[in-house]
């Protein structure tokens, strides 16, 4: 899988986004040329979504050692676990070996959600996309229930684009996780065939863009 430049470029509000989002838009930036600092700013003003109290901006970017704590506390979490059907915590001597590899991996893309809490960027979620194409996200217990998963489907879409070349883009999905199925319906992901995927049945979706 390989990577590319990424142009300092401002998006328009793309067309594929639900209709409950008329003023979000997302900007590229990038400083002193890291790849690793590239921003997507996402200004959030549907009020239905989170509030305009509640948060100025959202922004997606890389992950960096930074998120080593909160990226922890996810992979702990009780739906998180009982979803990815793992065996227990992780220690954090172990998740923190893990996390290393991961953020070194170039056939993985792991991104950070922020909400602009007054001065405080918030760890809100994260969506990780692999070398096959795969994409999966966690939103925190604390902001579950506000319609931010599709925005971070999309909004991580549009961020992979300019990083990855892919050859498709897939979400595996356990039947019971209804949430996260709505989310990736209302993104432009389709149904393409039923499959036992870490031993529990699951429905695969692919992206389709609308025009």
């Amino acid at each position: 899988m390989k990577r590319h430049e990424v142009p300092m470029v401002p998006f328009k509000q793309p067309a594929l986004l639900p209709a409950y989002l008329p003023g979000l838009t997302i900007v590229f930036a990038r400083r002193l040329s890291r790849l690793s600092r590239l921003n997507i700013l996402v200004g959030l003003v549907a009020f239905g979504l989170l509030g305009y109290d509640t948060f100025m901006d959202i922004r997606i970017r890389e992950a960096t050692r930074d998120d080593l704590k909160v990226a922890h506390k996810w992979a702990n979490d009780p739906d998180s676990i009982r979803m990815n059907a793992k065996n227990g915590t992780v220690p954090p001597d172990t998740f923190a070996r893990f996390f290393a590899e991961l953020l070194h991996d170039k056939d993985v893309l792991l991104l950070i959600v922020e909400g602009l809490c007054g001065y405080d960027w918030i760890p809100l979620a994260q969506s990780r996309l692999d070398a096959d194409g795969e994409i999966s996200i966690f939103v925190d217990s604390d902001y579950r229930g506000r319609r931010l998963a599709t925005p971070i489907i999309l909004a991580s879409i549009e961020f992979a684009g300019y990083k990855l070349v892919l050859p498709r883009i897939i979400a595996k999905i356990r039947f019971e996780n209804i949430p996260s199925i709505k989310a990736f319906e209302q993104a432009g992901f389709e149904v393409t065939r039923e499959l036992v995927y870490k031993g529990h049945a699951c429905v695969e979706y692919e992206y389709l863009a609308r025009e």
